[in-house]
Formats: structure tokens, C-alpha cells, sequence
């Protein structure tokens, strides 16, 4: 138990930081312990954006990277399924179930942490009416409304919808494990930008849920 302990404060000692190696854009990862500090690794690149878990991460933060990488394998799986989601011989109820399980979810992969701006909600729509068109063996010119369409494939929920419902659903998580972080420091002039908390909120209170709910599991995905 004593070397127990003595590693656990060596380790509260101590804290990984960065520093400019000097060449471009790259730095060197550090451990620091008091005046002293030590090098971890070589020299690693900063870069913009990158993929972490399958999902995009940016520098300037934001999802719609994300968004557009998820659009583009949802794209990749729907032609993979092509024969039976483009086959004019399959009933359109085994689309919509082939669509839900092996696409949709796809597209919505990650989708609990996604803060959607109008634009990020604009190409989930898109992509989704795209693929239900094709699915129908509709071309716009057709002139069909969409939400008929949706309900001959058996789709209760548009995506855009669904996106929100599970970062409502991620919330539930988050409120019941207790979490609570603060970022201290001064914030930029000008209007905040709408964050991933903000927007579970507002949709858990459209539904009329309150952040006491989240501890009944149950009541929660009901809501």
C-alpha cells in the first residue's frame, strides 16, 4: 500500500503539457514536475482536424465535419445494400427496415455529442430525402412529399430528429453519473455559440422533461 500511494502522488506531481519544438508545426509532448521536465515522445504534427473513434474532430470545434464524413459512409453502406434497397422486386417495408439497421445507423454514428447548427441539420435532411427518393424510384421531377414517402417505407422519425433524441438520450447519462464541468476564464465578445448542453436541454424540454427525470432510467427513453 505504501508504493501504492507513492505512485499516486508522483503521478498528482505531475502533468503532460506541450512545447514548440521549433520545426513548423510540430511540438514535443512533455511531462512536467516542477522545474524540471521530461520528454515523452518525439516530435508530434498540429494539425486541423483528425478522426478519432470514426468521428471528425476540428480545431475550431463544431460538428459539420463530422456531419459530412458521416453522410458520405452512409452513402458507402447504402451502395453496398444497393441491390435490395435499389431492387424494384423487394417490398418498400424491407427497405425501410434494411435502411434503419444498416444505414441510418450508420449516419447517425456519434450523433449524442453533435451540437447541429441549421446547416449540419440541412445535410442530414438532404441525404436522408436523397435515399428515400431512391429507395421509392422517385426522382424530384416526380413531385412527391417526402413525409408520404418516408411512411410507405415504414419511417416514423426523420434523422434530424433522431440526432437530437440521442443527445437528449446521452444527457440522461451524463445527469445520472453526476458530471458537472465549468470552464473558467473570460469567454470572446459577441453573442456564445449555441453548445451541445444547450441544445438537450431546450429538446428535453420540448418533450417536458427536467433534469430530475433523468434518474428513472425508464422515464427517460420513454421521453
Amino acid at each position: 500500500m505504501e508504493n501504492l500511494s507513492e505512485k499516486l502522488m508522483d503521478i498528482e506531481e505531475k502533468y503532460v503539457g506541450v512545447k514548440d519544438s521549433g520545426a513548423g508545426r510540430n511540438y514535443d509532448l512533455l511531462w512536467f514536475r516542477g522545474p524540471s521536465e521530461e520528454k515523452l515522445c518525439d516530435e508530434f504534427e498540429s494539425v486541423k482536424e483528425f478522426t478519432y473513434l470514426g468521428d471528425e474532430v476540428s480545431v475550431g470545434g463544431g460538428c459539420e465535419a463530422a456531419v459530412t464524413a458521416r453522410a458520405r459512409f452512409a452513402w458507402v453502406k447504402f451502395r453496398e445494400c444497393g441491390k435490395l434497397l435499389y431492387g424494384k422486386r423487394f417490398p418498400l417495408e424491407m427497405k425501410g427496415i434494411v435502411y434503419k439497421s444498416c444505414v441510418r445507423s450508420a449516419l447517425l454514428y456519434g450523433s449524442e455529442t453533435w451540437c447541429l447548427s441549421e446547416n449540419e441539420l440541412g445535410i442530414l435532411r438532404r441525404t436522408e430525402r436523397a435515399m428515400v427518393r431512391v429507395m421509392c424510384g422517385l426522382k424530384l421531377m416526380d413531385r412527391k412529399i417526402t413525409e408520404d414517402l418516408m411512411q410507405m417505407l415504414g419511417l416514423k422519425e426523420t434523422v434530424d430528429r433522431l440526432a437530437k433524441a440521442n443527445g437528449v438520450r446521452w444527457y440522461g447519462h451524463v445527469l445520472r453519473r453526476a458530471l458537472d464541468l465549468e470552464v473558467s476564464g473570460p469567454r470572446k465578445r459577441g453573442r456564445p455559440k449555441k453548445t451541445w448542453k444547450m441544445q438537450v436541454e431546450e429538446e428535453s424540454g420540448k418533450v417536458g422533461m427536467r433534469m430530475r427525470d433523468a434518474l428513472n432510467r425508464a422515464k427517460w427513453r420513454e421521453g
